[in-house]
Formats: C-alpha cells, sequence, structure tokens
C-alpha cells in the first residue's frame, strides 16, 4: 500500500481509504445502506489493516452518528 503525505498536517496516509458509511446505521434512511453486520464489519476492517490501509473515514453523519 502506498502512503502520501495528508496536505499540511504531515501525516502519512494510506492511498486508499475504508469508509464506514455501511456500518450499523438503523435510523431513517441510513437503515437502507447502514446494515451491515457486526461479523461483517469486522472482517473488512480486518482485511483494510492486513492490506495497510490507515485511512479509515467515520464521518459521524454516517448512520445518523
Amino acid at each position: 500500500m502506498r502512503h502520501r503525505i495528508l496536505c499540511r498536517a504531515g501525516v502519512f496516509v494510506s492511498e486508499l481509504c475504508l469508509v464506514t458509511l455501511t456500518f450499523g446505521g438503523s435510523i431513517g434512511n441510513w437503515r437502507l445502506i447502514g446494515n451491515l453486520q457486526q461479523a461483517n464489519a469486522e472482517r473488512q476492517v480486518g482485511d483494510a489493516l492486513v492490506a495497510r490501509v490507515t485511512l479509515i473515514d467515520t464521518a459521524a453523519v454516517c448512520a445518523a452518528g
């Protein structure tokens, strides 16, 4: 996995990002896309770590916070 400097922060992050949008939403429209089960979420995080992904998008808007 290649890494690059993130803006002016000087932090190296992976070129690929794990987006957690589908992890655990159960409110309103989020239940339509946020229905990934715990075991599958753990597998995805594990696969990302093995691939040396260091950038994970955990925006509070995902799954209604």
